[in-house]
């Protein structure tokens, strides 16, 4: 029996691994997928621990912590609504420009992007 778990063990250690770099591959397209259809893109970098909460096209709610030097990116077919809990804390990134901080340190605030037209 151990001759057979010491083949089972090189075999496995020595196996191709096909079905990972597959699985890869096929996440990637989806990923390009997905972002093709994306008319928004939201890069949301934090310069200070910040509370946010994201709902993406009113229907994907995200809601996280970041800590400095953290950041999230986010696509949106229609708009994002966000409420912050450290306005200054973080630096906006919409569609490639950088909008730098939306708000004071501290201040709690509710964006709306792309902002709403009355």
């Amino acid at each position: 029996m151990g001759t057979v778990a010491s083949l089972a063990l090189i075999l496995f250690l020595f196996s191709p691994e096909k079905p990972k770099t597959l699985l890869h591959s096929i996440e990637t397209k989806e990923e390009e997928v997905q972002r093709k259809d994306a008319h928004h893109t939201l890069k949301i970098v934090a310069l200070d621990t910040t509370w946010i909460r994201v709902n993406i096209d009113g229907t994907d709610l995200k809601e996280m912590l970041l800590n400095p030097k953290e950041s999230v990116t986010f696509d949106a077919k229609n708009s994002f609504s966000l409420k912050i809990g450290n306005a200054g804390g973080i630096i906006l990134i919409f569609d490639g420009r950088d909008m730098g901080p939306p708000g004071k340190k501290g201040q709690v605030i509710t964006l709306d992007l792309p902002p709403s037209r009355i």
